[in-house]
């Protein structure tokens, strides 16, 4: 069905009106939580954006307004915030209207080319190169993105403007040529190529970057493995580091224009098209006015959302804390009570802190530089790490493991080689036997039939060698003594065990308390020298 686009307009515009039909719910119990749904005036609306929404290109943005037209609004509890959600959707859509038009009822390919006046298969040329079009795979209120190849058979992307556009945006185009050229770095998009190509009647210029596989936008809605958000952050806040050090704010930071290669978690920072540069990258003379909206509406930091109040470097950061949050709860937090890191992987709890450093209304209150950044996310990150380890032996109770006691019996006698073997019902520990045999205890004994003459036979026998001329009454006296030592010798090697249990569990006391004392030291002088 074709969008009516008058009607949608009159929808867009009158979302400042529908906003103040929300008003405090009744009771004094919640003061603040404000309530709009059972508004006649609000369903009127709501049930006309029902209609004509679906008639627009579908993509997250005009889907995540759906949604919450169909299934927010049902109590009144969360109206105010479902509301800030869809303005801050619709917000979007109105900047962006026109794209959101022109390819409403997806005709076939070959009018899309012709629309656009751009062909699949054109030829593109340039001083040191050929191209050949492939798919549309981007676009923006600044250009459109295709895919294609060069004369290498290696996959390219290049970004088209019409010449004919506004002199202020062909203007930033230019500038985002000359800054992306002039300055390389890992998580900047690199410009291969640019040129001029006339086409279908129509004067366009572009430049040629690699072709990316994905878009962080992509990859929160399939969900990102924890253990990768912290790599993936650190790359976008390098990326704004060094093009903050060259004098670019970006002004336009969200999932959308951070991009992916192909089997790779290095995040590249695109689309400088609206950023504010130094005077050293403006060859030309513009300078993106105040008043103007950005698309990034959801991303906007509080000073972008007022008049006359600069962008700076801060700017950007307010989105990246967005980012970071959204990375792990899959929401942008927008007031009090937002899902927090740690509610969905307390492993990553210490990043809130470093969410609420960086989330801040005040832009000089952020911290910055980027420097600051790296070293408390590595601070935190040390310190939970240590602060886990100290629950970890906290947590720990050494209990005396009791050894208990050891009873060795004589289950069997016999004659062997010469001697008088006994034999044990269990295995005998060397310490035990050594006890027996060379052990300082009161016993008795024949002479030459002492305890130092037992030795070892096998794991469970011990022997006493035999002249050969004994009588039984002899032999008697041997086992009833042997017997005798046996007990001793149980009595001995069972206290002894209990005491080597003991000190082992004073000696693992010790070291938890010394490894606790030693964190919290770590903790201590970590802290004082990021402060310094």
């Amino acid at each position: 069905m074709e969008p009516n686009i008058q009607k949608i307009r009159d929808l867009l515009d009158c979302i400042p009106e529908i906003e103040k039909l929300l008003t405090p719910m009744r009771g004094n119990f919640m003061p603040d939580t404000k309530t709009i749904y059972k508004k006649a005036e609000f369903q009127k609306w709501r049930t006309e954006l029902k209609h004509q929404l679906p008639n627009l290109k579908q993509d997250v943005i005009v889907a995540e307004a759906i949604q919450l037209i169909n299934d927010g609004f049902q109590s009144g509890w969360t109206d105010e915030k479902d509301f800030l959600k869809l303005k801050a959707n619709l917000s979007v859509i109105a900047e962006n209207l026109e794209d959101y038009i022109k390819t409403t009822d997806q005709p076939k390919e070959t009018e899309v080319w012709e629309h656009m006046r751009l062909k699949r298969g054109s030829l593109i040329k340039t001083a040191y190169d050929d191209y050949i079009l492939g798919e549309q795979v981007g676009t923006g209120g600044n250009g459109r993105v295709f895919s294609a190849t060069n004369k290498s058979g290696e996959n390219v992307a290049i970004k088209f403007v019409q010449r004919n556009i506004s002199t202020e945006k062909l203007k930033r185009f230019k500038n985002e040529i000359n800054f992306c050229e002039r300055h390389q770095h890992k998580n900047i998009v690199q410009i291969l190529d640019r040129g001029y190509v006339y086409l279908d009647d129509t004067d366009y210029v572009f430049y040629v970057m690699p072709l990316y596989k994905s878009t962080l936008r992509e990859r929160i809605v399939n969900g990102i493995p924890h253990e990768q958000v912290m790599d993936i952050f650190i790359g976008i806040i390098e990326g704004l580091r060094y093009a903050h050090s060259c004098g670019a704010i970006h002004r336009d930071v969200k999932p959308e224009n951070i991009m992916f290669a192909d089997g790779s978690d290095e995040p590249i920072l695109c689309d400088f098209g609206i950023a504010h540069f130094s005077e050293e990258d403006l060859i030309t003379a513009v300078e993106t006015k105040q008043k103007d909206r950005m698309a990034n509406f959801q991303y906007a930091a509080p000073e972008q959302r007022a008049k006359g109040v600069p962008a700076s470097a801060q700017t950007d950061i307010y989105a990246v804390a967005l980012i970071l949050n959204e990375m792990f709860t899959k929401e942008i937090p927008q007031a009090a009570g937002y899902k927090k890191i740690g509610d969905v992987d307390a492993n990553y709890k210490f990043l809130d802190d470093l969410f609420d450093k960086l989330y801040t209304q005040d832009p000089a209150q952020r911290l910055f530089p980027e420097e600051k950044i790296l070293s408390e996310m590595k601070l935190l990150a040390e310190k939970h790490k240590r602060a886990e380890e100290r629950a970890k032996l906290e947590r720990v109770v050494t209990e005396l493991i009791d050894p208990g006691d050891f009873e060795a019996k004589i289950v069997d006698k016999e004659y062997r080689d010469g001697n008088f073997v006994f034999i044990f019902d269990k295995e005998l520990p060397v310490e035990w036997y050594q006890f027996i045999a060379y052990g300082s205890y009161s016993h008795s004994c024949i002479v030459g039939y002492e305890p130092r003459q037992l030795t070892r036979f096998g794991k469970n026998e011990l022997a006493m060698p035999l002249r050969g001329d004994e009588g039984q009454e002899h032999l008697i006296t041997i086992l009833r003594n042997m017997k005798d030592w046996v007990n001793i010798a149980n009595l001995e090697y069972s206290r002894n065990q209990r005491y080597k249990a003991s000190e082992a569990q004073r000696r693992e006391d010790a070291e938890r308390r010394a490894q606790m004392e030693h964190s919290e030291k770590e903790d201590k002088f970590a802290t004082m020298i990021a402060n310094l």
